[in-house]
């Protein structure tokens, strides 16, 4: 076999390297610092109007921040670019490559180059977890279930440009 037919075809599978599992808000807050999350499927709350401009690897990046929640708990989520507007509070979104970052001793969650985020309407119902108040849960019944009006289009998003990450 020459070296051109063993590139084309070697003789082992090649390993995935992205992990594509469902992750809770719990499971994310267990993890260590720039762990990727494959997937996770949570309800935007505390959708910050304003925007912030940072420093990331020199340029200038507009980021916003938010909550994302499931049934396990709540964490902060940072969007960048093309993201930022993008998204309804109390609304449920399907979450893709986003990763763990530390800030203050708080980890929190960024999006990626990588992240897609789609709305997922079908989530209507999803349970709250128990630490929000009434203040912070946005569009949400009294029974701590979510409650989308459903008037929003599904979002997904283009990868972000190499300078947000």
């Amino acid at each position: 076999m020459s070296l051109l037919e063993w590139l084309q075809e070697p003789p082992f599978q090649a390993k995935e390297t992205q992990d594509k599992s469902r992750k809770t808000v719990a499971a994310i807050q267990e993890m260590p610092l720039r762990k990727p999350i494959g997937v996770l499927h949570a309800t935007v709350c505390q959708l910050k109007g304003s925007t912030e401009v940072v420093r990331v690897q020199g340029d200038k990046v507009e980021v916003q921040t938010c909550y994302a929640e499931d049934a396990t708990g709540r964490i902060k989520l940072q969007l960048w670019g093309d993201q930022i507007g993008t998204f309804s509070d109390g609304c449920s979104y399907n979450f893709t490559n986003l990763s763990t970052r530390e800030f203050a001793r708080k980890l929190f969650l960024t999006a990626t180059r990588k992240s897609t985020i789609l709305q997922m309407p079908d989530m209507q119902g999803i349970p709250v977890s128990e630490t929000a108040s009434d203040d912070e849960q946005g569009h949400f019944n009294g029974d701590g279930t979510h409650q989308c009006s459903g008037n929003h289009f599904p979002v997904q998003l283009p990868p972000m440009p190499h300078s947000a990450t």
